[in-house]
């Protein structure tokens, strides 16, 4: 998304997001519509996602999730993700599954009202490293002894004087801690 707003600062950027992450992007500058799907039973969340990707013409369709449901949508450009033969940072993944230059770091789009929230649990000048050790899917995430690990050596280095944060969804607060 931040490449897209540096490189094409006119676009008309249409996000179909879930409830969980659609937060994320109702900051991003370049937003048309937000279109945010539960997900459902058997798929049939796509249905929903169909409905509002077939129903216009778009410049570009980027399907990061290899759906493929670009392929099915009146566009001039598709490029669909799918996860390369080799592990990777997910950036450099997308990099070059995609065709792109080098991308910048990503970007979040705070609005004030994030910006009010967080300074309300953040005191001003606190030094934080933020540990979010829960996925959507448990398979996805990493043992909590490897985050204890990571923590011994990030405190005990160059980071002295900061705090550890852990974040995560209200429903997996308990696996967190």
């Amino acid at each position: 998304l931040e490449q897209i707003r540096i490189n094409a600062p006119d676009a008309e950027v249409t996000i179909i997001a879930s409830p969980f992450s659609a937060p994320l992007y109702s900051g991003y500058p370049l937003l048309h519509a937000l279109h945010i799907v539960d997900k459902r039973r058997m798929s049939m969340h796509w249905w929903r996602i169909w409905k509002i990707a077939i129903s216009a013409r778009w410049s570009a369709v980027w399907d990061m999730r290899g759906s493929g449901l670009a392929y099915m949508c009146f566009t001039k450009a598709r490029p669909v993700f799918s996860s390369p033969p080799t592990p990777a940072p997910k950036l450099e993944q997308y990099r070059a599954q995609l065709g792109l230059p080098p991308l910048p770091f990503p970007v979040l789009w705070a609005q004030q009202a994030n910006i009010s929230e967080a300074t309300n649990i953040i005191p001003a000048g606190e030094k934080i490293i933020v540990f979010a050790p829960c996925a959507n899917y448990l398979p996805k995430e990493w043992p909590a002894e490897h985050f204890a690990e990571l923590g011994r050596r990030i405190f005990g280095s160059a980071f002295k004087g900061y705090r550890p944060m852990i974040v995560c969804a209200a429903h997996e607060r308990a696996r967190a801690l």
